[in-house]
């Protein structure tokens, strides 16, 4: 694939037969959570809508200082699977660290 400038697209702008205008993009979760929850919830749907961009940053879940440690934990966890999980389906990733 050409190198270039690294160009991004929202998942909420992600659409499952894209004309590619956004496929040469990687995809970002820097959007509120409710509107990426379904990713980890329903891991398979997503991964063929997915896999016809450039590349991935895994879920960006919200960590807030006031949230007791367990779900400080298990929004890492659930971001951390959804990439290991699109790797493992070929997809190429990259984690972000909040």
């Amino acid at each position: 694939m050409a190198e270039g400038p690294i160009e991004l697209v929202s998942y909420a702008d992600t659409r499952t037969h894209d004309l590619y205008a956004n496929t040469p993009k990687g995809v970002h979760f820097f959007i509120d959570d409710p509107r990426f929850e379904g990713v980890y919830r329903n891991y398979e749907r997503p991964v063929a809508k997915l896999s016809q961009y450039r590349f991935l940053l895994t879920p960006d879940n919200s960590i807030y200082a006031d949230m007791k440690p367990w779900r400080q934990l298990r929004s890492v966890g659930e971001s951390r699977w959804c990439g290991a999980y699109w790797q493992s389906r070929g997809l190429t990733v990259y984690p972000t660290v909040s």
